[in-house]
């Protein structure tokens, strides 16, 4: 097997060189590959430089690969901040609605028969493993939950769902009664209880998952402007699909399954209070980071449009 050797920064300067690239400002160079690595910018980014095999097309530059890096990380960190507006959302009305059906004892919230068995894997139901998670953070001997235990003796839902990862949080809506769920989207969505059927429910836990992947992604610093997920991609759904104007056989040629524009689609679906909405603001500053990219580099409207799932927003 064929391990890469270690280069220092010059001799990746020279590499880069080498197969074509053009670097106006080699010291300007160095200095940014010392903070977001070779392996970040080149590999993350190279294929809008690459004309074939490991040379560049005449023409590309440095300074495109990391103008082009920098317009991913600033739609990475703009979705983060909106998805963590969508979980903080979660957390609030899934604990509030629990605690009204069942009361914020966790003697009583917690029994095996308020939650749905889930799958079996590895001869333990998702309910059984579900339900250990939580006792260990109602265990827990870091604040808050040692405060409540030992002041209260309990630990209410509002506060055990500080413990969990949003997966986890994702598992406890997911397990809920029927009833449950119908009010927890209907709290944070403002759709009417009658209108919310199965199809709608099951479309809300996969758009949990989606926006899990998307969470996930962010927190590893991975490209996002053209991440996908197979295994979480939006299922065609009428209700999800018709409002994007997108027909079964449009879903089946690819077309509201991923991308930055099913992203954007399925964050409408929340209500959130605040003087902007999450995804209002986060589709501004995804249509600010790409125009100002595409203002410098316009030969690659059409690219980041195609990678980007269609287009969001017009695009200058």
């Amino acid at each position: 097997m064929e391990t890469k050797p270690f280069k220092t920064f010059r001799e990746q300067i020279e590499l880069l060189k080498s197969r074509g690239l053009t670097i106006r400002d080699e010291n300007r160079a160095i200095s940014i590959l010392s903070t977001y690595s070779y392996y970040e910018i080149i590999n993350g980014y190279k294929e809008i430089g690459i004309e074939q095999g490991e040379k560049f097309k005449e023409g590309a530059t440095f300074e495109k690969l990391v103008d082009f890096f920098l317009m991913d990380k600033s739609i990475r960190t703009n979705i983060n901040l909106a998805l963590q507006e969508i979980e903080a959302h979660l957390r609030t009305v899934l604990s509030y609605v629990v605690a009204e059906h069942y009361t914020a004892d966790q003697n009583k919230y917690l029994q095996r028969e308020n939650y749905e068995r889930g799958a079996k894997k590895f001869k333990e139901s998702e309910r059984s493993k579900f339900l250990r998670k939580c006792y260990k953070i109602t265990q827990d001997k870091t604040q808050p939950y040692k405060h409540y235990r030992e002041k209260h003796g309990n630990v209410p839902p509002w506060i055990l769902v500080k413990g969990m990862t949003f997966g986890h949080l994702i598992t406890f809506y997911k397990l809920q009664k029927s009833h449950i769920k119908t009010e927890v989207i209907q709290r944070m969505t403002g759709l009417d209880k009658e209108n919310i059927d199965n199809d709608i429910k099951q479309l809300f836990i996969n758009v949990f998952y989606f926006l899990l992947s998307y969470r996930n992604r962010c927190a590893h610093l991975g490209r996002v402007y053209n991440f996908t997920t197979e295994k979480n991609k939006i299922n065609y759904n009428k209700f999800f699909h018709n409002r994007l104007h997108i027909t079964e056989e449009d879903y089946k040629n690819g077309q509201g399954q991923n991308g930055l524009r099913a992203l954007i689609f399925s964050l409408t679906l929340f209500k959130t209070w605040g003087p902007v909405s999450p995804v209002g603001l986060l589709n501004f500053q995804i249509m600010e980071a790409i125009n100002s990219y595409l203002l410098k580099y316009p030969e690659d409207r059409d690219y980041i449009n195609q990678q980007i799932g269609g287009e969001l927003i017009p695009i200058v």
